[in-house]
């Protein structure tokens, strides 16, 4: 007799089913960015040359650190890296010394005082971060009404604007780095902030950015 009740207890243990909530519901997020893939489109439809662009949707998809490393993701362009950060670009196989950039359409350049080099119209990328990009366009071909100089090409650097940005827009970006041979923790932050009257009519745009 306890044989057998040993043995249908260990039969009606095995056949009862798990205790589980069937009303709980696995959670699906899907986040789209047709919007930017529209405006990089007519941005390339309307310009009178051949031209790349991405927009500030599109660099915030990947972990770049400056500029440099968003332009990286264009086709075309070459990157050169500085202690495995890229630093500065070429584009269509040209050096970037060979190339010229523009910051809302103004013509900048950028010096290294430890390497006495002679002065070119190459730029350091790492001077911007990409948290403060609103667009990246890459000109591939020369236009009349832009300045001359570039032989592969030219990129032009469209930064956030107050009065084209979300009204008391927060937007904050941090990061720890670890390397294991200093065992050292690099912290890195990105602050944005944008505010703009009620008319629209004027604005402030504030950012900060600690990397090191």
């Amino acid at each position: 007799m306890l044989i057998v009740s040993a043995f249908n207890a260990l039969y009606s243990s095995a056949k009862t089913p798990p205790n589980t909530d069937q009303n709980q519901l696995e959670t699906i997020q899907i986040r789209g960015f047709h919007d930017s893939a529209i405006k990089s489109l007519r941005d390339k439809r309307d310009s009178q040359s051949i031209i790349e662009a991405i927009s500030a949707q599109d660099i915030g998809k990947f972990p770049d650190k400056n500029v440099a490393e968003a332009l990286q993701r264009i086709t075309g362009i070459s990157l050169s890296r500085v202690q495995g950060e890229g630093e500065r670009v070429g584009v269509r196989g040209t050096t970037p010394e060979q190339n010229r950039t523009f910051l809302n359409g103004q013509a900048i350049a950028s010096a290294d005082w430890w390497i006495s080099t002679q002065p070119d119209r190459g730029f350091n990328y790492t001077l911007l971060p990409a948290d403060l990009v609103s667009s990246l366009e890459v000109y591939k071909t020369p236009q009349a009404d832009h300045n001359e100089g570039s032989l592969g090409g030219s990129v032009n650097i469209k930064t956030q604007r107050p009065l084209h940005t979300q009204s008391n827009q927060f937007v904050t970006n941090a990061q720890v780095q670890y390397n294991d041979l200093s065992g050292e923790f690099d912290p890195q932050l990105a602050v944005f902030y944008n505010w703009t009257n009620p008319d629209k009519n004027f604005g402030a745009l504030v950012t900060f950015t600690r990397n090191q």
